[in-house]
């Protein structure tokens, strides 16, 4: 289109207008359909048997375990899952662990934060696709892995780049809670492409899809 003698510039006016254009459409539908698939409350509840696993356990030296056993009965794991217009990704909100707020505790733990600053952190978990899929035994579904990138994004802003607005880059798997990720979050598929549950690694429990 900008071959000839075109007008100075006439190349990159037209990259500008398409990516104006496009970029946004592209990010809605995007956005629509992820929301479409992911979004939504997912919760798992322990059993009424449920026992409390000991210490030596929960570090991962029993291999038994299994989901539901590192709570208390009738203990709730609960999250709410949305996309938002102003951040990539997909959002995790609402996140409880048997009473406990686990994303202040991602963020405090991943980023080493004092008790004293602790009532000061507005977390941000974000999940990002990995590309990583497998089919389920019954090869009717398949999971889907995601990654979370906790955040504190109370701190202030820096020019530093790489050390302020992307240091969760280096901080992928930075949690480990029994030897498994608290950042791997896997999404469980049925047959016909609809996510019937989400398992969050690091706490050996599988949420149902609830709404």
């Amino acid at each position: 289109m900008a071959a000839g003698n075109p007008p100075p510039g006439l190349a990159m006016d037209i990259a500008d207008t398409l990516t104006a254009t496009y970029i946004p459409t592209m990010m809605f539908v995007a956005r629509n359909q992820a929301n479409a698939t992911y979004a939504g409350k997912y919760r798992y509840i322990s059993p009424p048997n449920s026992t409390v696993l000991p210490p030596s356990a929960r570090n991962g030296t029993n291999s038994t375990a299994s989901p539901g056993m590192f709570f208390p009965p009738n203990a709730t794991v609960s999250l709410t899952i949305s996309t938002s217009t102003d951040k990539p990704g997909l959002g995790v909100y609402d996140w409880v662990s048997n009473g406990v707020d686990m994303a202040m505790i991602a963020v405090a733990i991943g980023s080493n934060i004092t008790k004293d600053y602790f009532d000061k952190i507005k977390p941000s978990v974000r999940l990002y696709p990995t590309t990583f899929e497998e089919k389920l035994p019954d090869g009717k579904g398949k999971r889907v892995a995601f990654k979370a990138v906790f955040e504190d994004v109370g701190l202030p802003e820096k020019k530093a780049t790489m050390s302020t607005d992307c240091a969760t880059w280096v901080g992928v798997t930075g949690v480990v809670y029994g030897k498994k990720p608290l950042d791997m979050f896997i999404f469980d598929f049925d047959e016909s492409g609809r996510v019937v549950s989400l398992e969050v690694a690091a706490l050996r429990v599988r949420m149902d899809k609830i709404s």
